[in-house]
């Protein structure tokens, strides 16, 4: 028999990524006469970090079971601030294969029973300061193989605005004066990039990755140029398998999950993981060497306002509903943050140079 309705509101964020490095022990020569040798020992460890930063229980009505007919119990919360964005990401093609991933959850049980409703729950940080016609410029100075000087030469981006939504199109107008440049730009560089940082135990993984780019050809030595250039958000898209491993057993995302993986999820930003977007313009030159480490290029933080799933929400009763009310019950939710690291350490490979 049922006895209470139970609300139970969790978040929590996983992340994980493995770290490579090599030991080296110096030894004196094996025999007279003979070379000093050196032990390489190769180590790995796989580095994982949970932070259990809400986890709310409260009984919301009480009851001596509930008679045939529907029922309806309401409940409110406010959310703790500094909460980082729902977020996924997962790269199991790299050496480290990263994971990192916010997640927030909403259960509702009926006590004494097994019936029990558990809705993915969807938070974004609060919004940035819309900025538009923003201008940013950089001149440097251009050397080519032994660092011999060719001039300088200027880049001058103006971008349209730092706030778009995943099915618009992103521009800026690219302002290249290579009048006082004796080589040629050879390509200028319009993207969206993406950088994603996991800091576990005081070490770091950062994949950073362009998520749509334009390119095309620059000025030649001694001109200018001015090109307007467009991205469309709407191409980006993450290729994710629509199931995964739970607990030794194959389960299906849920379509909330699957929707936030496989486009352009929101800016996260917590204590062990950031994921931020930047609007970047570069330039590359005809030069045959690495000396110009600093060349022109352009960067704007970016904010793409995720997408909601339509298929997750605007839900009606049916006609004629009349539920039993219990009325709206409110929710103390508050910020506990629970942290658990954890690290296996593995030794790879030995051997003798």
């Amino acid at each position: 028999m049922t006895t209470g309705i139970t609300i139970e509101i969790s978040g929590k964020e996983k992340n994980k990524f493995t770290r490579f490095w090599n030991e080296y022990r110096h030894h004196p020569p094996a025999h007279e006469g003979g070379h000093p040798r050196t032990e390489v020992i190769e180590h790995k460890e796989r580095l994982k970090q949970k932070n259990h930063f809400m986890d709310v229980k409260q009984r919301l009505a009480a009851c001596n079971g509930l008679a045939p007919g529907a029922h309806a119990v309401g409940f409110s919360f406010v959310l703790p601030t500094g909460l980082p964005s729902s977020f996924f990401f997962k790269n199991e093609h790299i050496r480290e294969k990263p994971n990192a991933k916010a997640k927030y959850h909403i259960k509702v049980k009926l006590e004494g029973t097994d019936v029990k409703a558990k809705q993915v729950l969807m938070i974004r940080e609060p919004a940035v300061k819309l900025r538009e016609g923003e201008a940013q410029s950089e001149k440097s100075d251009i050397s080519t193989c032994c660092c011999i000087p060719q001039g300088t030469s200027t880049l001058k981006t103006d971008f349209e605005k730092n706030i778009y939504c995943p099915n618009e199109v992103a521009r800026a107008i690219m302002h290249i004066d290579n009048s006082d440049c004796k080589v040629d730009v050879t390509q200028i560089t319009f993207a969206v990039e993406q950088r994603i940082v996991i800091h576990i135990k005081g070490h770091n993984h950062t994949t950073v990755r362009n998520l749509v780019t334009h390119t095309q050809k620059g000025p030649k030595s001694g001109e200018k140029m001015e090109a307007p250039m467009e991205l469309d958000l709407s191409k980006i898209r993450n290729e994710v398998s629509k199931e995964h491993m739970k607990k030794g057993a194959v389960k299906a995302y849920s379509k909330e999950d699957l929707f936030m993986m496989e486009g352009v999820q929101p800016a996260s930003h917590s204590s062990v993981c950031t994921n931020e977007y930047f609007l970047t313009t570069k330039t590359a030159f005809d030069v045959c060497c690495n000396c110009c480490d600093n060349l022109p290029d352009g960067m704007l933080p970016l904010t793409i306002v995720p997408l909601v799933n339509p298929e997750c929400f605007g839900f009606q009763p049916p006609g004629g509903w009349a539920p039993m009310d219990y009325g709206t019950f409110p929710v103390e939710v508050h910020r506990k943050d629970h942290v658990e690291v954890d690290a296996k350490h593995e030794i790879i490979g030995h051997h003798w140079r």
